[in-house]
């Protein structure tokens, strides 16, 4: 490292030299043939210099590659097992391939025992020389044996039919539920640009009565869920406190908003906004919008279900109403 270091220094002060004679030369051209030669002389020096410090800073290098390599650890090898580990690894291997054949031998032996057995029935069965009763209940018995075994494989069969017949309705029953989740989330697809209107229109006539009350409005709603609510998929109704837009320095004009979402037979949702002279209700029927307005004074205005122009119309003129109600209500208060 301190020899690097050396060499690097000299060739820096060797360049630094050649640089000052090279300026020196340029301002004063040496004019004698002695002092040409004297310049040759050191520039040649210098050169052979240089050229030195470079071998030996390239020959100190890989001296000190082959240093560190030298020096490095070997690389790890994994630890070997010990004696008593390769003789249990051994063991192991040869006990699993003795428990092997000897399963294999014990299937061959039972299969060959079932056949020495109905040969042995058979042989009984048709043996002319037993007594008629005993020959009987002989046959008897291997009728008894064989429905037996034909009644376990009908039972082996029917488990097997019945365990079919659940997977296949477990499969139409996931699929029935994913197709109503779907048909779920394009019916709120279609719905909710409507609420989110609502909202906004809100949002729009709540700051133009705070400018005639010279006050402000403050809205705070970051829009409603877009995807269907996992309560929702499982057919439990999921309830959100959605928003709020109140004046700020009048807190009797406040609208609260909350969102409800349900999947029955079909899929519903709710929006409400209450405030002190009554509730808006914006409700889904499938993919079109039923407006209800309920003021405090007992009234009821309802709109039945409309999509496009008119549902928007609707929701306007429910909006206009549940404003009217509230400006009768805080009337007089501050």
């Amino acid at each position: 490292m301190v020899e690097t270091m050396v060499i690097t220094v000299l060739q820096g002060l060797v360049c630094l030299v050649f640089v000052l004679l090279g300026i020196d030369t340029a301002n004063k051209p040496p004019t004698t043939d002695k002092a040409r030669w004297i310049y040759r002389v050191v520039f040649v020096v210098l050169g052979g210099l240089l050229v030195a410090l470079t071998y030996f800073q390239d020959r100190n290098a890989r001296q000190t590659v082959v240093r560190v390599v030298e020096q490095a650890p070997p690389p790890a090898r994994p630890p070997a097992r010990s004696p008593e580990a390769e003789q249990a690894a051994v063991d192991e291997t040869l006990l699993r391939q003795s428990f092997e054949k000897q399963s294999a031998v014990i299937q061959s032996n039972q299969f060959e025992l079932q056949q020495k057995y109905q040969s042995l029935l058979n042989d009984l069965a048709t043996n002319s020389t037993l007594a008629p009763g005993f020959r009987e209940r002989i046959i008897i018995t291997k009728a008894r044996l064989e429905k037996i075994d034909s009644q376990a494989n009908e039972l082996k069969n029917w488990a097997a039919r019945l365990r079919g017949g659940l997977e296949e309705a477990s499969t139409v029953t996931q699929i029935r539920s994913e197709k109503d989740s779907s048909d779920a989330q394009n019916s709120k697809d279609k719905v909710l640009p409507y609420f989110d209107q609502a909202v906004q229109s809100l949002a729009v006539l709540s700051e133009k009565a705070a400018l005639l009350k010279g006050d402000k409005s403050v809205v705070h709603f970051q829009g409603l869920p877009q995807d269907l609510s996992s309560a929702a998929k499982a057919g439990k109704r999921a309830e959100i406190d959605a928003g709020e837009i109140r004046f700020q320095t009048n807190a009797d004009w406040d609208f609260k908003i909350d969102f409800a979402e349900e999947l029955g037979p079909e899929y519903q949702a709710d929006m409400g906004i209450t405030c002190k002279g009554g509730v808006l209700h914006l409700r889904s029927d499938w993919d079109s919008i039923e407006t209800e307005v309920e003021v405090s004074k007992g009234a009821t205005l309802r709109h039945g279900g409309a999509t496009g122009e008119g549902a928007k119309r609707n929701i306007a003129d429910a909006l206009d109403k549940l404003l009217a109600a509230e400006m009768v209500a805080t009337e007089g208060k501050k």
